[in-house]
């Protein structure tokens, strides 16, 4: 799990270090190793075999958290960065003052390991650029928690002017999570459930709750963004990837944008299920490319409807 269903390099969220797979495995081997049989029966399920069991509890075991954000335009925290510990250069950027406020948010959800694009990627090697691309939306889908940070909203009523509803890759960034909390202006929760993306049991409030002001609850976040998006609620909640619905998932990512010309293709790889070469440079290629794919596998005319 940790060499095929993780990212190449995490932060440790209590020292706020890179650590890469090797780490990790070693880190949580004694745990992994005290798995008892009792334990994976609380995990089975009438539907569930004994891998996707086992799948699930090694996913209770190592938790991770993943940001979903939108870059600054300078100051973010690189790879080689964190990788050689240059702390003067990046501690005080407003870069790494967001990723410490992730890392603080991902600790409150019992992770010990968090993922930021903007760091955990070494870009200089092709490998691990074009892995991290391909598998992405299984990292977001794997997580414990997606944590999306929103820099320009104070409320939902914001959302429309909100930059990360307007950028190619947090299109995945949104679908794939199982779990996802969201976060506003100054890293203020935009809601009061730990999870956003899933409704608590609804209960009639008394007179006193109803008097008292509360943040906007989970329903008002998804009906927000189903109102922005034109995302049904039910893709929002359990996204289920492929080539299906092509027209649909194409007008979806034509309404966003992206500063590479060739990661308009490239952020739909997940989102499609589909395998395509990593190669910038090579500009609306990537887009031709990602449609032949498309057409072999779709032959509703629909698919030119978008």
């Amino acid at each position: 799990y940790v060499f095929s269903g993780m990212p190449a390099h995490l932060i440790h969220v209590p020292s706020v270090r890179l650590v890469d797979r090797d780490e990790v495995f070693n880190m949580f081997k004694p745990a992994v190793e005290a798995i008892t049989e009792d334990e994976l029966k609380n995990f089975s399920g009438p539907s569930r075999t004994r891998k996707e069991t086992l799948n699930k509890v090694l996913r209770d075991k190592i938790k991770f958290a993943m940001l979903s954000h939108r870059w600054l335009d300078t100051g973010e925290p690189t790879f080689q960065g964190m990788s050689e510990l240059q702390e003067d250069m990046s501690k005080n950027s407003a870069g790494y003052h967001k990723l410490t406020k992730f890392c603080e948010k991902a600790r409150e959800y019992d992770c010990q390991l968090a993922w930021s694009d903007t760091c955990c990627i070494n870009k200089n090697s092709s490998a691990e650029l074009d892995e991290a691309i391909q598998a992405m939306f299984n990292w977001y889908h794997n997580a414990a928690i997606c944590i999306a940070y929103l820099a320009s909203s104070s409320s939902v009523s914001d959302f429309a002017q909100e930059p990360w509803f307007t950028r190619g890759w947090t299109l995945q960034e949104l679908l794939a999570p199982e779990k996802m909390k969201f976060y506003g202006k100054n890293w203020e929760p935009l809601s009061d459930n730990l999870d956003d993306k899933h409704p608590r049991d609804l209960t009639t409030p008394s007179e006193d709750e109803i008097s008292t002001p509360v943040a906007p609850s989970q329903s008002d976040i998804l009906t927000a963004i189903t109102r922005l998006t034109e995302i049904e609620r039910h893709d929002l909640v359990s996204f289920s990837r492929g080539i299906h619905n092509v027209h649909q998932r194409l007008r979806w990512a034509s309404r966003r944008t992206t500063t590479r010309i060739e990661d308009m293709a490239y952020s739909l790889i997940g989102i499609f299920d589909i395998s395509l070469s990593i190669t910038y440079g090579e500009g609306q290629r990537s887009w031709f490319r990602l449609m032949e794919i498309i057409l072999q596998q779709c032959k509703s005319w629909e698919v030119f409807v978008w």
